[in-house]
């Protein structure tokens, strides 16, 4: 993660840099601010696809250059960490990083509001890996901007990040929206065993994680005793598998084995 942060803010910096050099106002803008850093927080929300808690602090901030007195340029950087809804589960760190391009509808005025729009990337680390996920990112925010001094000034926003988020027990992505919040998760709903770039084999045993929690849910416990109690108590157990059950068949016939127990195919 700590790679991951190096290279996100080295980008940033990167940014920082071109807004500098190469969107210089004109002259008659240079005495309205032509640049601005704005510390922030927040509240984001995350998409429901990921096995951790939708709804986190965010802090983060952006810096900005002016272009015209309604244009502007600003490079937004943004973090926040989510533990897992589920014991065992690890948690999630975010880190998004975007260009944009801002319209102050008002002007330069005490009050205005903007709309802003752009692209960049999120970062999804899973605690305890080595990697993180990136994806590219679609950005878009409104807000208003209140001027408390001649150069301070309280802005408030709503902003959107749209990238693509694995769909679980699938192979495949589709692009989902960072601020969703509908279709809750409820404490009985079972998270992939693999939450992050899953193979198909991954898929697969976390879709059979899944079926096996549901099974265990469905089937009654005095059922489970009453079988375990037949089979303890048998003197001979004959174990019946057509066509492709045989295998299992065979297989459950060894595991009685191992405990003692004899049973015939």
């Amino acid at each position: 993660m700590a790679s991951c942060v190096h290279t996100v803010l080295a980008r940033a910096l990167c940014v920082a840099v071109l807004l500098h050099t190469a969107l210089i106002p004109s002259r008659a803008e240079a005495d309205k601010s032509p640049y601005w850093i704005v510390p922030g927080g927040g509240i984001g929300w995350l998409p429901n696809e990921y096995p951790v808690k939708s709804s986190r602090p965010v802090i983060g901030g952006k810096i900005g250059a002016r272009m015209s007195e309604h244009w502007a340029a600003e490079a937004h950087v943004g973090y926040l960490k989510s533990p897992a809804r589920i014991a065992g589960t690890p948690s999630l760190s975010f880190l998004h990083v975007e260009g944009n391009v801002t319209l102050f509808t008002a002007g330069d005025r005490g009050f205005t509001p903007y709309l802003s729009g752009g692209v960049g990337q999120n970062y999804v680390h899973s605690e305890g890996a080595g990697s993180s996920l990136h994806r590219f990112a679609l950005t878009g925010a409104a807000g208003f901007r209140r001027k408390v001094g001649e150069k301070a000034a309280l802005r408030i926003e709503a902003r959107d990040l749209r990238y693509k988020v694995l769909v679980p027990n699938t192979t495949r992505e589709e692009y989902r929206h960072h601020h969703r919040t509908t279709g809750g998760q409820n404490g009985f709903e079972a998270a992939p065993l693999f939450s992050l770039d899953q193979t198909a084999f991954e898929q697969a045993v976390a879709a059979d994680h899944v079926n096996v929690e549901e099974t265990a849910r469905k089937v009654s416990r005095s059922e489970v005793e009453g079988a375990i109690e037949a089979i303890a108590s048998a003197e001979r157990l004959l174990i019946a598998g057509t066509d492709q059950m045989a295998f299992f068949a065979s297989y459950l016939r060894h595991l009685l084995m191992l405990l003692d127990i004899r049973a015939e195919i």
